[in-house]
This record gives C-alpha cells, structure tokens and sequence, in this order.
C-alpha cells in the first residue's frame, strides 16, 4: 500500500528500475569475483555468526535439547551458545555451499533494505508522485549503509517492520502485514536489535494511545506476536542465561582494564565517532553530511524542526558513546 492506493507500476518503475540498476552495479563485483571476493566477518568469539557452517556440520543445528554439545566445536560446545536452528541464516548454510550462502544472505538482507524503505518512504513520508525518485534515491542510500549482513535483517529489516506496524496504527493493516510481523523474529537477532525494536515499538504504541485515547488492538497484538516468536526462537539462550547452564567468555571481560579513565579520552572518541562513523561499519563519514546540511539549513528561511532534533539526537548519541565507558 502507499499513500493508502495500490502501487502503480507505471508511476514507480522508472525511479525503483534505475535504483535497482545502480544497486546491482554496486554489488555486482561480489559475484563477478566469486571466492575473491571481501566479506566483513568479526571476531569469532565475540560473535558465532560465520560458525553457522560448523554449526549444521555438526548435525546439532536443529538439537534443543538441555544437554546438547556440538562435538566439532571447542571439544563439546554447550548448544545454546550458538545461535537457534529456527534463524533463516541458519538454514541457508544448510541448504548451499558456505560462499554461496554468505553470498545470498548478502544480497537479500540489502534487497529487502531497499524495498522496505522505499515503501515506508512512499506509504508515509515521500506519499507525491513527484517525489518519488527522492525515495528511491534514499532507499539506495539505505540500502548500501555498511552493515554486518550475516546478522540478517535486524538492521536493514526496520524500515519494513516500522512500515507494519504504522500500517496497524493506521487500521490499513492487511495480510502482507502480517506475514512481515511473523517472519521477522526468524530472521533477526533478538540481541542485536530485536530488544530495542520492541523497546522502541512499546513506545510508539503508548504515544498512540495518549494521542488516540483508545487501544489499538490490532496493534499491540502484533506487538505481542513479536516478542512472543523472538522468545520461541531463541528459547534456548534465553533458558541457559536464565538457568547459568554454562559459562560464558564474557564472564572474564573487564571494560575497566580497557578503557582510559581520561575525561579528556571520552570526548575525543565521541568526536571520532561523529567524524568516521561506528568502526563495525567502517568510515562511512557523516561529517561531509552535516557540513551540507547545515549549509543548506543556514542558507534556508524555513527552518526544518525535525531535521534539527535528528542532528541532536546524533550528537547525544556520539556523546553517549564517547563517555559511556569512561
């Protein structure tokens, strides 16, 4: 749905066909070069994303049983400290060769970036004709955001969520609805995202209700829907962190031992992190983009108030993110 009205092909397809062109382009050297190919992969034992392959070799991908080890890893690996055989990525290593699998997680979870919001772009924010190559210009930006794909859609997968869910504030709630809402426990992560969405969701709905002075319904089913498939799905790490059935490396981490006590070092890697950006991303500087967007906010009479709360919201995150640690 977009701006409540069918989606019209002929309106879309000239903007949607060139954003995917440039898409398919950008992307294209990962197949060109097959095995060649750069995939980001992060540490191992901070993150178990990439022991997807050991996982199904070890034939206990789909084992949930209390006492269940995977023998190939760490000579027995508690099962639940690996991720649940009911994730999507999951099933793809079972199913392709690694690289191919790697490969095609890839390429899905920045598609559906694409297409989810460009459709929350046009369903609620960009809804004119005229606007529609500014929408599918900034999908692909969304789209090509460095992102640790591996972690499914957990990241690139809100625009479609958030669009599901305004759909079910908006009573234009239908059956793509809610197949959105079903699938997207089983491919994300409840621990990189999956808290916060419905952290950040539970908060939209009560701004409804104080607004609306009735309960959606509908909504906080969905709500309720979510959080209760991302229980199902990661019931096993959520029983052993419940019961401590093993111990985790994390035990033995020690932040203080790592960060500098320095006032003076807090703010500097609040300043590095506005300039360069979050290091799991790689530099994809904002810095060129806050210089062009208070030049045109200078040079501008109407003054953008929602583009200004974003900026702060950036500068007290990057605040945040700097004297946290310390």
């Amino acid at each position: 749905m977009l701006d409540n009205r069918p989606l019209r092909w002929k309106e879309e397809r000239w903007p949607l066909l060139m954003a995917l062109l440039l898409l398919f382009i950008l992307y294209s050297p990962y197949w060109l070069l097959g095995q060649d190919a750069f995939f980001l992969i992060h540490d191992f034992l901070d993150d178990s994303s990439y022991n997807f392959d050991p996982l199904v070799l070890s034939g206990k991908a789909f084992d949930f049983g209390a006492g269940a080890t995977l023998p190939n890893i760490m000579n027995g690996l508690p099962r639940p400290a690996m991720h649940s055989g009911l994730y999507v990525s999951v099933w793809f290593f079972a199913l392709l060769p690694p690289f191919w699998a790697i490969l095609l997680n890839f390429l899905l979870v920045h598609a559906i970036g694409f297409v989810g919001m460009y459709a929350l772009l046009r369903a609620y924010i960009l809804p004119e004709r005229s606007q529609s190559f500014v929408a599918a210009g900034v999908a692909l930006i969304f789209a090509l955001i460095p992102t640790y794909a591996n972690y499914g859609l957990s990241m690139m997968g809100q625009p479609l969520l958030l669009m599901a869910f305004l759909n079910l504030i908006n009573h234009k709630g239908n059956w793509k609805t809610w197949l959105v809402i079903l699938a997207f426990p089983f491919y994300s992560f409840l621990v990189r995202s999956g808290l916060y969405i419905l952290v950040g969701l539970g908060i939209l709905g009560l701004v409804d209700l104080i607004k609306t002075h009735k309960i959606n319904g509908l909504y906080w089913l969905g709500l309720f829907l979510l959080a209760g498939l991302y229980v199902l799905v990661d019931f096993p790490m959520i029983g052993s962190y419940l019961t401590n059935s093993f111990v985790s490396h994390r035990t033995e981490y020690d932040p203080a031992v790592l960060v500098s006590p320095s006032l003076l070092d807090g703010l500097k890697s609040a300043v590095l992190l506005f300039v360069q950006g979050q290091y799991h991303a790689g530099i994809f500087c904002p810095l060129p983009i806050v210089l062009l967007w208070a030049w045109w906010f200078g040079r501008s009479r109407q003054r953008n108030s929602l583009l200004l709360w974003l900026m702060g919201a950036i500068l007290a995150i990057c605040l945040l993110h700097g004297f946290y640690p310390w």
